[in-house]
């Protein structure tokens, strides 16, 4: 009566009398795609054929997506939530949980992900703001970028030893997470893992790990211990504890590569600082970098009581993330410095072709006409700035380094402009973009600004825009090139659509908080992997070509690829 595959299994349900018991004692291949979901047997078929057979036996087909292991994010496979629990429980069969595939999924508190699966992907169950429990079985190895990121009533997630790579910002602003401890075979922790995790109060680093990243535990204001072990050598900048007022207790356990002593965490020859306690920060006006310190990258900005900062004679590096605060007065260098000089309210690098940073408290400053390159966040400690005129031998502007000037009005760029990173505005601490006048030299053979957007000379790829956009946004017909970071964090921008002139889309459309709708035209070619990142509303991408002719989908989309419609009608 059945053939192939489906006698196979009718013939092994005769023998056995009943189902389960198949499944429980059988060693052939395809009893491994049975599942029970919600109470129901379901069988997970590979392909249309095998779908068939099971349904010519009277075996219910599973409406899951799961291709070649991978558990896809479809619109159907929501409903492997059971909405009276709230609880997901991962199907063996799959090896790998997809971009996006459990983003945002209201209602979901619990979640069990079986040792069989393997990588749990990018954005997997960001935004799930009621999950409160993950349980992840022995045998995951990889969590991806932002997968659980704000998930905000998460309190407690027990890695495996399994895992050996954590994505940039897997656990960012899991704001009731209290504790964490990374297993020792995690061999690759992503940036920012733990930023903004405000309850976090412990966490311990295994034997085994070997880096700490930049930026892990920003933000984490109510840490109060850390364990170090003796493999980790490497800590990764200045910004790794920023916000970690409440920090004590560092436990270095049998480390050689790092000191911690007064209050200050630094590399065992005492060159670069990682942390300086909230203690010694906070007692008094003027903070003094060591001597001996070579490299500082440590950001102090949020210390609004220091007023003067002196630089010994040992530095020779000073990092453009190394922040200062705003409330900064006066900047001291040691005269034997080889390497920095302050004058005229500004630090600078002693051939004065690099500007650190402009402390001045003037609405006007003129500066040097040797200065070649503005740091990162130059001018953020020179607040009352309304009109800035760069001189003509600027070349290179890096990111931040006008943002936040909530009182700029104009600013001027030269003709010899030939870098200029889209994040040199961004908005101020209130959410507001800075709206200054930006005028371009006509004689710059790289850059012009038309209707308050930052152009390539040519006209063809978008660097900047710096105006307000508020609901639907057309791009010119001549456009063809969307550069990294054009549109990021347009808050009220809900809406774009790129003609069919545009050829490529860089990383140009994050943190735009209100954007729901993206069509892309024809003759699209290339689009960035993370071209999206952080839009968290994005829920639908209409793009008018035939499906996956464009590699990277979904593109950073936290809903993955069930926000993605291709449609080359």
């Amino acid at each position: 009566m059945y053939a192939g595959k489906s006698a196979l299994i009718y013939n092994s349900i005769q023998e056995e009398g009943n189902i389960y018991t198949v499944l429980k004692n059988s060693n052939k291949k395809y009893v491994d795609n049975f599942e029970v979901i919600k109470g129901e047997l379901y069988y997970f078929a590979q392909n249309e054929q095998e779908g068939k057979w099971a349904e010519e036996i009277g075996i219910k087909v599973s409406p899951y997506i799961i291709i070649d292991g991978e558990l896809m994010s479809a619109k159907d496979n929501l409903g492997l939530m059971d909405e009276a629990t709230g609880s997901i429980i991962i199907p063996q069969s799959v090896t790998k949980i997809g971009k996006g595939a459990f983003s945002k999924l209201e209602g979901l508190r619990t979640i069990v992900i079986p040792g069989t699966v393997k990588i749990i992907d990018n954005d997997a169950f960001r935004g799930n703001t009621v999950l409160e429990k993950v349980v992840i079985q022995e045998g995951v190895e990889v969590i991806g970028q932002e997968a659980f990121r704000e998930c905000t009533a998460l309190k407690q997630i027990e890695l495996p030893s399994t895992i050996t790579t954590l994505g940039d910002m897997a656990f960012c602003s899991c704001n009731s997470l209290t504790s964490i401890n990374i297993p020792p075979n995690v061999s690759s922790i992503g940036g920012n893992l733990l930023h903004g995790c405000v309850s976090l109060e412990s966490a311990i680093i295994s034997e085994g790990v070997t880096y700490i990243t930049n930026g892990m535990f920003v933000g984490c204001s109510k840490l109060k211990r850390i364990e170090i072990p003796s493999t980790v050598k490497q800590i990764g900048g200045g910004e790794v504890f920023k916000g970690c007022g409440n920090l004590t207790e560092i436990d270095l356990v049998n480390n050689e590569y790092f000191g911690y002593q007064n209050g200050i965490l630094s590399d065992a020859k005492g060159d670069t600082i990682f942390f300086i306690s909230d203690t010694i920060l906070k007692s008094n006006t003027t903070f003094t970098i060591p001597e001996g310190i070579k490299i500082f990258a440590y950001n102090i900005a949020n210390y609004n009581n220091i007023t003067k900062i002196v630089i010994p004679k040992s530095i020779n590096n000073i990092i453009n993330n190394a922040s200062f605060p705003t409330s900064l007065e006066e900047i001291e260098v040691n005269r034997e410095n080889e390497n920095y000089i302050s004058e005229n309210k500004c630090l600078m690098s002693k051939d004065r072709k690099n500007l650190i940073c402009c402390f001045s408290k003037e609405k006007e400053i003129t500066l040097s006409t040797e200065i070649v390159n503005i740091g990162r966040a130059a001018f953020r400690t020179a607040q009352n700035l309304e009109n800035i005129t760069l001189p003509e031998s600027v070349e290179t502007i890096l990111n931040e380094a006008f943002a936040p000037l909530s009182k700029l009005k104009t600013l001027y760029l030269g003709e010899k402009v030939s870098y200029l990173n889209s994040g040199f505005m961004t908005e101020n601490s209130s959410g507001n973009r800075t709206m200054a006048d930006v005028t371009i030299s006509p004689k710059n053979p790289n850059y012009m600004i038309k209707d308050n957007i930052i152009y390539s000379k040519d006209g063809k790829k978008i660097i900047k825009v710096l105006k307000y956009i508020t609901g639907s946004y057309i791009v010119e017909d001549n456009v063809e090139i969307i550069g990294d970071g054009a549109f990021n964090t347009q808050r009220n921008m809900t809406e774009v659509i790129l003609k069919n002139n545009v050829k490529e889309i860089n990383d140009s459309f994050t943190y735009c908080a209100n954007l729901k709708r993206v069509e892309i035209g024809t003759g699209i070619e290339k689009i960035s992997e993370g071209a999206f990142t952080s839009s968290s509303k994005l829920s639908e991408i209409i793009i008018h070509k035939p499906k996956g002719s464009i590699a990277g989908s979904p593109f950073g989309c936290i809903f993955g690829e069930r926000a993605i419609t291709w449609d080359s009608n």
